[in-house]
């Protein structure tokens, strides 16, 4: 092998590995953003499954997005 053919083929090489690596942190990205937006949504249905518990009496705690999660169910 002479030297302008290991030079090429580290080019390749490093240019592979940039590519991969943007293809790595783009997918990374996307799915991050859809579980982010996923889990959302869920809190927000269980928020409004719980609101009329709350107004209701029958929990304290009034449901937002962020602790809905975390409430007990009375009904258990």
């Amino acid at each position: 092998m002479d030297s302008d053919m290991i030079q090429g083929l580290l080019i390749l090489g490093k240019t592979a590995l940039i590519i991969g690596g943007g293809c790595a942190f783009t997918l990374g990205s996307i799915w991050g953003i859809c579980a982010t937006a996923i889990s959302f949504y869920q809190r927000r249905d269980l928020r409004d499954e719980l609101l009329p518990l709350y107004e209701e009496g029958a929990i304290t705690t009034k449901p937002t997005i962020l602790n809905a999660h975390r409430i007990p169910d009375p009904q258990t």
